[in-house]
């Protein structure tokens, strides 16, 4: 699966460098846009992919090691300040992070954990477009409460608004440290079980 969140990311990278136009807010030129989609691709990815993904320690590791470089260059095409490209990539590091340790406390359901990331990740921007089409009848964010619809939005909010709101970091962090509880409990009940082992290798 490494292979597959590597072109995902590229393909973020050459939508960029294409000049393709871009709605959710984004600027219309594709360069400018470039972190964005970056960030997009990144957090809609790792939510598709991580059953196979994020399997265990060592490929999470690679996972993130790899998204970091892939954000930092999508930083420079767009010519964002690193300040903030280095928030919206530890935020999405987080979902990372909170989606292994999903994976990892419930072995058994990634088909089903799969199904309500992608609804997660997914979700919150198709909320944004319905409530700004339907609802406010204006494309302009509030971000210290959109920032709240899902990671998607809550990575963008770091780039874009003048003060970036703390308040996107607390979903994520509640929701990793739901996973810990969970697999807590989960080896109480069942303390022999190999499938919550959350540092087993590779075969």
């Amino acid at each position: 699966m490494l292979p597959a969140w590597l072109a995902v990311q590229l393909a973020a990278l050459a939508l960029s460098a294409f000049r393709v136009r871009l709605s959710i807010a984004l600027p219309a030129a594709g360069e400018q846009s470039a972190l964005a989609l970056m960030l997009i691709a990144q957090v809609v990815a790792s939510a598709l992919l991580f059953p196979l993904l994020l399997r265990n320690r060592r490929q999470t590791i690679l996972t993130i090691a790899t998204a970091w470089p892939m954000g930092q260059m999508a930083c420079f095409l767009a010519d964002a300040p690193v300040d903030r490209f280095i928030a919206a990539e530890a935020l999405v590091t987080l979902w990372i992070v909170a989606l292994a340790l999903w994976n990892w406390a419930v072995p058994r359901a990634q088909a089903v954990g799969a199904a309500v990331a992608a609804m997660i990740s997914l979700g919150g921007p198709l909320l944004w477009y319905l409530r700004a089409e339907f609802v406010r009848e204006s494309a302009d964010v509030h971000w210290p409460t959109d920032a709240l619809l899902g990671p998607v939005m809550g990575a963008l909010s770091q780039i874009f608004p003048d003060h970036p709101p703390a308040i996107a970091w607390w979903p994520l962090v509640g929701l990793a440290a739901l996973a810990v509880m969970v697999s807590a409990f989960t080896r109480m009940l069942h303390p022999a079980s190999p499938g919550h082992i959350s540092t087993r290798t590779e075969q």
